[in-house]
């Protein structure tokens, strides 16, 4: 994209790097995680040259995903500057939620669980995807503190909500339940051949919501 760009009015180039953001993205839902940094370096240059944005705007979206590919790559520092400098080019409405949002992430990944709580205490859900990134995030961590009588009762509800809600399309409804179903197989886990049966299944699973974490807390079990 960079050699060629010159060449190219902005549409195309916009074009461009969506689609191949969207390869990756498949990629990683296939569980091809090396596709993380490749579409990390995508979302930089693409942000910095305004090819994410339509008429000034950024999508709340576009945005969501730029951040948890930073925070999954332990980018702190560009993630919170990211959203210090980008979030008020969002949809006027959407910028608070956006902002507290993707604050609480941060502070999930550096492990301050209260304020994750706190933060997402204030996020209304406009966004269909914020809403569903918010119940994971929630979900992890419950699990992290052990508050599992909170954590049943939210895999229950989401499962519900999942299965009920029509504007959610199915290919995130398989890969939201199949997260919720892989963290009740975490929580009885509790003898060596089901933690083995887990981790062989989980490293097998293509199409399910935050497969690292996943892994990473069942290899935790041993």
């Amino acid at each position: 994209l960079e050699h060629n760009s010159g060449n190219l009015d902005p549409g195309t180039i916009k074009e461009l790097y969506l689609y191949a953001i969207q390869y990756c993205i498949v990629r990683i839902n296939a569980g091809q995680l090396n596709y993380y940094e490749e579409i990390f370096a995508l979302y930089r240059e693409a942000l910095t040259k305004g090819a994410l944005f339509d008429h000034g705007v950024l999508s709340p979206g576009n945005f969501k995903n730029i951040i948890t590919v930073g925070l999954r790559l332990r980018e702190f520092t560009w993630v919170e500057k990211t959203i210090e400098q980008y979030t008020e080019f969002l949809p006027k409405r959407e910028q608070e939620n956006a902002f507290t949002f993707n604050m609480a992430r941060v502070n999930f990944f550096q492990k301050k669980y209260d304020a994750v709580l706190t933060l997402l205490q204030a996020v209304e859900y406009n966004d269909i995807f914020y809403m569903l990134d918010a119940k994971v995030t929630l979900i992890k961590t419950f699990y992290e503190i052990k508050e599992y009588e909170s954590l049943d009762a939210l895999l229950d509800s989401f499962s519900i909500l999942l299965r009920r809600k029509k504007s959610i399309s199915q290919q995130y409804k398989t890969i939201y339940l199949r997260f919720i179903r892989f963290v009740k197989q975490l929580l009885k886990a509790n003898n060596k051949i089901k933690h083995k049966q887990l981790l062989a299944q989980l490293e097998e699973a293509k199409n399910v919501a935050d497969k690292g974490w996943l892994l990473e807390k069942a290899k935790e079990l041993k």
